[in-house]
């Protein structure tokens, strides 16, 4: 995928404080993919058509799929590399699923009293919004850029199997 980049200048500041806002620019870089198997793991081609200043890559990832085993259930390490180099890696996990259980009464209930919603996962809950988190990549010259996304996913578990939703926009000035 090949991305040019755009620019806005946000609202000057009401209160008269200091100089002008600097632009935000943004270049779309991960589009939301379901990933399942590909050989080198997500990933864009991108061309900025001037220099991002500050950076930041907005990141989001949720795992799906499987059962006991598979890649909702289990943390994976989520490992981001940008020109081949690695930029940040983490292990995106929800652990307060069980919290939102009120808002998910019929959200698979089991004999023992455990709902579905209950249970932990890579990185969403259901009924929820998943937060992106904000990757700093630091200054990037004009030009042709990569940018890969690392998952290391689980087996098939019968005839279920793991995937992965990621999505990512570069942000800077």
């Amino acid at each position: 995928m090949s991305s040019g980049s755009g620019c806005r200048r946000p609202a000057p500041d009401r209160r008269g404080a200091g100089s002008a806002p600097a632009p935000v620019c943004t270049a779309h870089v991960l589009p939301t993919v379901y990933w399942l198997r590909q050989a080198q793991g997500p990933g864009a081609e991108l061309h900025l058509d001037r220099p991002f200043k500050n950076a930041r890559l907005r990141y989001i990832s949720t795992g799906h799929g499987g059962w006991t085993n598979g890649d909702e259930f289990v943390p994976k390490k989520n490992t981001i590399l940008l020109n081949g180099k690695e930029v940040f890696s983490f292990v995106p996990w929800r652990q307060d699923c069980g919290a939102f259980r009120l808002f998910n009464p019929a959200s698979g209930n089991f004999n023992d009293g455990l709902s579905s919603s209950d249970i932990s996962r890579s990185n969403w809950c259901p009924g929820t919004a998943t937060n992106p988190i904000y990757i700093d990549l630091g200054h990037l010259k004009a030009g042709q850029h990569r940018m890969t996304v690392r998952i290391p996913q689980g087996p098939r578990e019968g005839t279920s199997f793991s995937s992965w939703n990621v999505s990512g926009v570069l942000v800077g000035e």
